[in-house]
């Protein structure tokens, strides 16, 4: 058996006295094991480093480098420096090292800081550095363009932020900062004077501020032009067998095109652009729907590319009709009372125009339309049509009938004749030569124009006197219509000439200007001097012309004696808006005329008449 030498042996003897220290020293070891930073929390977190911001339309974005052992972090903001924690602005718990901050003002200084955030330790690094930027400022919203002659005016509202503006101009839509002329640092409003007139120009507006560049504002126009005049000629007459209504006509302007026109109009004298306006009007232009027996004041300005001309010169007229406006048509027989004569008997527009002078195209009915100028007009309300109204119902012989001139309205049929040729007859008016004629009595000359188509019937109303005779006479209808295949015949190319003659059958005395005047010349005109068609107390259409020898400058030799009357047929009839040709012809007198005279290429009758003292 192998010994261990006694030597190698551990003194038994001395383990009572070794064990305790052994222990002691394990327990120091175990001690030592453990350090202070336990004892006191987790290490602070760092402050977010290297805060850099980039600025938007009122908009920052801050970007950080992140922070070991952050799960968060907080961002506080203000206008100026010494921000802290307590910052009114502020975003929590921002769980990335960017964020942006939106609804800022464009052109405002802005503090920022960030902290870190530990939130499940519940440790907070110290706030980062501050950092500060300027918002570049916005663009302009406000930008406006006006043009005149060789200059171009632009005008914008100051924007907050800004120290300067630069403006960039283009001939071509599309300009922008990169392409387009730059004019810089220029101050509202800017008058750009290099300009060539009738050249569109586009322009946009950069904002310079502290903080860089505003986006460009968006794009505008617009086009300098050469000076526009005025308009001239304006004339203001009533509209022929319609009330309530007005005939305004006017030339262009002696400077400049227009491109259209405005009409201003008021009821009292001195009108301007801050009256009541009509836009886009042409002349002639038809204002119905007026007050009747009140006057009315026009001026108008002429529109080029947008740019308005002075007012013309200021015209006036008074309509007929009742004074709250209202429907009705004017006439002869015995003069307007406020509603006009209703059309009784068919007739045929030779020249597919109105008595207005307006051209007719049936947009009411086959054969209804308001530019005839006939009754019912597009002012007039009624309940039905045609209206005869009971209230009004006039007893003759215990026939009820309707007076012309009251809001009871009717009306016979009528036609187009336009660009067909006519073959009429012609009926001299009985006056001429049933009774004597002197000259300080005044004499209605009458001619009218008849058509007889029998393959055309059309609708007639019956017609009787109901009392008065001349400017008091007083026709009515029974309501009662009938067709009848004759027609009268409206051509504004009718003329009348009136002359005084050396003898029966003589020359012409040249010492005594002689009367001459057509339809179309005397459109829009109302009352003694004027020749033209109108619906008379009867109903039906005649040319005529009251002659009053006593208001002509002459001697009393003078006016005595014969007088030649001609009624003729001019080549053409030069309306406002159109030229029309002649497309009719007198073929006959009517049976009854025996003193009259016709000619042989059928374009024009006379009639010679003797005046008495």
């Amino acid at each position: 058996m192998q010994r261990i030498p006694h030597s190698a042996r551990a003194p038994l003897g001395r383990w009572p006295f070794q064990l305790p220290l052994l222990l002691l020293a394990f327990v120091l070891a175990l001690a030592a094991g453990c350090s202070d930073d336990d004892d006191d929390g987790p290490a602070p977190l760092a402050a977010p480093a290297n805060l850099t911001l980039t600025a938007g339309d009122g908009t920052v974005t801050l970007d950080w480098e992140a922070v070991a052992g952050a799960d968060s972090y907080c961002i506080y903001w203000d206008t100026e420096h010494g921000v802290t924690e307590q910052a009114q602005n502020r975003f929590e718990n921002h769980e990335q090292n960017q964020y942006t901050v939106s609804g800022l003002e464009n052109g405002q200084h802005y503090v920022f800081r960030v902290r870190a955030r530990d939130q499940v330790r519940n440790r907070d690094s110290e706030l980062c550095p501050e950092c500060d930027i300027v918002l570049p400022p916005g663009p302009v919203t406000t930008l406006s363009i006006a043009v005149a002659d060789s200059t171009v005016t632009l005008q914008w509202d100051p924007v907050p932020g800004a120290t300067s503006y630069d403006l960039y101009r283009g001939t071509e839509p599309g300009v922008t900062p990169g392409n387009g002329t730059l004019f810089p640092n220029v101050t509202s409003p800017y008058e750009d004077t290099t300009v060539v007139n009738d050249t569109t120009y586009y322009y946009v507006l950069e904002v310079v501020g502290e903080g860089g560049r505003s986006p460009a504002s968006g794009q505008i126009s617009g086009t300098p032009l050469h000076p526009i005049g005025a308009p001239v000629g304006i004339t203001v007459a009533l509209v022929e067998e319609t009330t309530s209504t007005l005939l305004i006509s006017w030339s262009p302007p002696l400077i400049g095109t227009a491109d259209s026109y405005n009409l201003y109009w008021d009821t009292a004298p001195g009108v301007t652009t801050a009256d009541n306006v009509l836009q886009g009007v042409v002349s002639p232009y038809v204002h119905s729907g007026l007050a009747g027996q009140t006057t009315h004041y026009y001026a108008l300005t002429a529109v080029h590319g947008g740019v308005e001309s002075e007012l013309s010169s200021e015209a006036a007229g008074t309509p007929h009709g009742p004074p709250a406006g209202g429907g009705g048509g004017g006439g002869g027989g015995g003069g307007d009372e406020g509603l006009g004569n209703n059309l009784s008997f068919p007739l045929l527009f030779a020249d597919g125009y109105g008595l207005g002078g307006l051209p007719i195209d049936g947009t009411v009915s086959p054969w209804m339309d308001y530019n005839t100028g006939l009754r019912p007009t597009s002012t007039e309300v009624l309940a039905s049509f045609p209206y005869l109204d009971p209230a009004n119902a006039y007893v003759l012989n215990g026939q009820h009938y309707w007076e012309q001139k009251t809001e009871s309205t009717w009306q016979a049929h009528w036609r187009n004749g336009a660009g067909t040729p006519q073959e009429v007859y012609l009926d001299w008016g009985d006056n001429l030569t049933s009774a004597s004629l002197r000259t300080n009595s005044p004499l209605r000359i009458e001619a009218t124009l008849y058509k007889d188509d029998p393959s055309d019937p059309l609708d007639a109303y019956q017609m009787t006197l109901l009392y008065g005779s001349g400017q008091t006479e007083m026709q009515g209808t029974n309501g009662v219509t009938a067709q009848s295949t004759l027609r009268t015949v409206m051509a504004f190319n009718a003329r009348l000439t009136i002359e005084k003659l050396l003898g029966p059958g003589g020359a012409v005395d040249n010492t005594v200007t002689p009367f001459s005047m057509s339809a179309y010349e005397g459109l829009g005109g109302d009352g003694p001097g004027r020749f033209g068609p109108e619906v008379n107390v009867g109903g039906k259409l005649v040319y005529g012309y009251i002659l009053r020898l006593k208001n002509w400058n002459l001697t009393e030799a003078q006016r005595l004696g014969w007088w030649r009357i001609t009624f003729s047929l001019d080549a053409q009839s030069v309306l406002p808006g159109a030229t029309l040709p002649d497309n009719v012809t007198i073929t006959a007198l009517d049976a009854s005329e025996t003193l009259a005279t016709l000619a042989p290429n059928g374009k024009s009758s006379s009639i010679e008449v003797e005046f008495t003292q």
